[in-house]
């Protein structure tokens, strides 16, 4: 008897934890899917090749990673998709530029710019995290966003500018923390909503350089993301939601 009770305590907890996010829950009435291209009218595409390191750490093939020119202005695109049989999809959480790009050097500046911003594809309303970092004298302004099985994420802890990161404080340890952090609140946030994590995930990024002009930049993005990036219906109304694209 007694080992029977120890065995229901001991399966109580994983199946208490697929149920909360299993049962009774009903699938969103409409979801998303990121479309990118390469093939960009008056712009030149230019792959970049990610090293084997950074391969294992990004844990998908399925990705496109370049830049795009137009003349001698340059727009940085990322886009990754892990499947649900993923193993490590979980690790999204580390390629969320806050955490990967200050990892390596990068410094966030706050120039005044804010820090999330909402596109308009179509119809949609998709929201993007707005950072500005500087490494080496030189800023990008920068912008991401993620689709959790078709839905939208938001995150909850930004990596702000503060006096260790301009007097070069902080570092690895610092972004090991807020890498952390990040994982609890998405964490926190998908139970809440009871959401599962074994969906698939989508994840793009968008970047170009700036002086401390971050609205041209700015100006200069909305412009051209809906060339580069659109938004598929998976549910409610069908087809490809494409478009012009301005800042809200």
């Amino acid at each position: 008897m007694r080992s029977i009770l120890i065995l229901g305590l001991f399966l109580m907890g994983p199946l208490g934890a697929w149920a909360w996010f299993h049962v009774g829950t009903r699938p969103p009435e409409v979801t998303y899917k990121f479309e990118v291209r390469t093939n960009v009218p008056g712009m030149r595409f230019s792959p970049v090749k990610i090293g084997p390191k950074e391969m294992e750490v990004l844990a998908t093939t399925n990705l496109v990673n370049g830049e795009f020119w137009d003349g001698s202005r340059k727009l940085t695109v990322f886009a990754a998709e892990w499947s649900g049989a993923s193993a490590r999809e979980l690790s999204v959480v580390q390629h969320t530029p806050d955490i990967c790009w200050v990892r390596v050097g990068f410094i966030p500046v706050d120039l005044g710019q804010p820090s999330t911003r909402t596109f308009e594809l179509g119809g949609v309303a998709v929201p993007f995290e707005c950072r500005v970092f500087e490494i080496d004298g030189r800023r990008e302004l920068a912008f991401w966003s993620t689709l959790l099985s078709g839905s939208f994420q938001e995150e909850g802890m930004r990596f702000r500018p503060s006096a260790a990161s301009h007097s070069g404080g902080g570092g690895m340890g610092e972004g090991a923390f807020r890498a952390r952090m990040l994982a609890g609140s998405q964490f926190l946030a998908a139970v809440a909503r009871r959401q599962p994590a074994d969906g698939t995930k989508q994840f793009v990024r968008f970047s170009t350089p700036i002086d401390t002009d971050w609205e041209s930049g700015m100006e200069r993005i909305a412009a051209r993301l809906p060339e580069w990036l659109s938004v598929r219906t998976i549910n409610g109304v069908p087809g490809e939601i494409s478009g012009g694209a301005g800042p809200k």
